[in-house]
């Protein structure tokens, strides 16, 4: 038994000493790893990067293009030639040479609004990246809030284990006491050992669980799962206000509802899109040629031309079997899909708002009433450890009274807990999170 006690305070003391010497991993410290080294973040970020790089005029259309093209060509034939005033030119080997360069310009001058519309369906793409990379870091705030927490959790937990131990090491001392001044029994001794054993097997098992959340986190984090930290004892408590005033939020600011919105834009873009293929395509045509072709014999023996041509054309289509009616009727449909998405999506989160708000508010009442529980559970066990050591009631009772007062401290522990994660809930429901970054 001494053993056993020996080694709990020894590993006691060279947990407190390790906590004491491994660096404090503050909880903003522990997010900003997350979102910089999250593999899922990186990629989000690289494709709003280049979604934010297909978003310009060019790739709408809106700016000419120029292309430069060249070829030469070189021969040696055998040539007759007769005019027709009666002069013939016939002679081998003669050497030929062709070279033609141009420099052509095309600009859509009107073609139905349709590159207006790719450069708004373009923007709303890039606005839509950007919603899933903060959608993304979202969901590592939680995670990483969630893994710190538990620390927090499991940390307390076992102080409240330690403090059971010492309480039970009192009675083991009262009973010890008694048993030598011939007013106790042996069997309130060893019920004292085996209540404060017990204790000691669950603060072994709650040191294991602190261990387990340490590593979740350091996962999250990127890290050597076996790197040792501590954490600070609490974070800040995420303020709550009135329900109305956070569904108002939620409508705005929960991004699941803003991709729904940015999908009813870029429909409705699509269709603009599709629609301008009805107008007719002017396009202005500009071109700078040159060529030039020399001959050892011949009638021609250089012939070179270098000039501009400008022009413009106009394409429309009469006819095309329908296939545009078919895909506009087929966009038209998809937009109302997406509206009707949208009132889905908005419709849920606050139905969702209004569940954790409910879980919330029984979390917090459940929290003021196990604060005020462990006030009377001290109370109670102190009252019986003092009528123990004055020989009044017998071991029973203090070990129910202890046992009482450890549960209600592990149940306030749990009531902070399941606040925190609550309103942790409400935070990524309305959009928060992000923005507290």
């Amino acid at each position: 038994m001494k053993k056993i006690s020996s080694l709990i305070a020894f590993l006691s003391a060279a947990l407190v000493l390790q906590a004491q010497n491994a660096p404090v991993l503050k909880y903003r410290e522990a997010l900003q790893i997350a979102l910089d080294k999250n593999y899922a973040v990186v990629i989000a970020r690289n494709n709003e990067e280049a979604a934010t790089y297909a978003r310009n005029v060019g790739n709408a259309g809106m700016l000419p293009t120029v292309n430069l093209s060249g070829s030469g060509a070189w021969a040696s034939n055998n040539i007759r030639q007769v005019t027709s005033a009666g002069n013939s030119v016939q002679q081998n080997n003669v050497a030929t040479s062709n070279y033609n360069a141009a420099a052509q310009l095309n600009w859509v001058l009107f073609d139905g609004l349709r590159m207006f519309a790719t450069y708004d369906r373009l923007t709303q793409l890039k606005e839509q990246s950007q919603i899933l990379t903060r959608q993304e870091m979202e969901r590592i705030i939680v995670n990483a809030t969630t893994a710190y927490l538990e620390i927090i959790r499991q940390k307390r937990n076992i102080t409240a284990t330690q403090e059971a131990i010492r309480i039970a090491g009192e009675r083991i001392t009262i009973a010890e006491n008694r048993l030598n001044g011939g007013t106790g029994n042996r069997s309130d001794l060893l019920q004292s050992r085996i209540d404060q054993n017990a204790w000691k097997s669950t603060w072994f098992d709650q040191q294991a669980a602190l261990a387990s959340a340490k590593a979740s986190l350091n996962q999250i984090l990127l890290r050597d799962p076996t790197t040792d930290f501590d954490v600070e004892d609490s974070i800040a408590p995420f303020a709550i206000g009135n329900l109305n005033d956070m569904m108002q939020e939620t409508d705005k600011g929960n991004f699941s509802t803003q991709l729904a919105e940015r999908d009813i834009a870029i429909s409705k873009y699509t269709y603009r899109e599709t629609n301008a293929l009805r107008m007719p395509r002017i396009t202005f045509n500009g071109s700078m040629n040159y060529s030039n072709s020399r001959n050892a014999a011949g009638f021609f023996l250089i012939n070179q031309n270098l000039g501009p041509g400008v022009g413009v054309s106009a394409a429309y289509t009469v006819f095309d079997s329908w296939r545009l009616n078919t895909q506009l009727r087929t966009l038209k449909i998809a937009r109302q899909n997406a509206e009707v998405n949208y009132e889905q999506v908005k419709s849920e989160n606050r139905m969702a708002l209004t569940m954790a708000y409910n879980r919330y508010l029984a979390a917090v009442q459940k929290q003021e009433l196990e604060q005020s529980n462990v006030q009377l559970a001290e109370e109670n066990g102190n009252l019986a450890l003092d009528r123990y050591r004055q020989g009044i009631t017998g071991i029973l009772e203090v070990n129910l009274a202890q046992q009482s007062l450890l549960d209600s401290r592990i149940r306030l522990l749990d009531a902070d807990y399941a606040v925190q994660q609550q309103a942790l809930e409400l935070y990524r429901i309305m959009g928060r999170l992000v923005q507290q970054q």
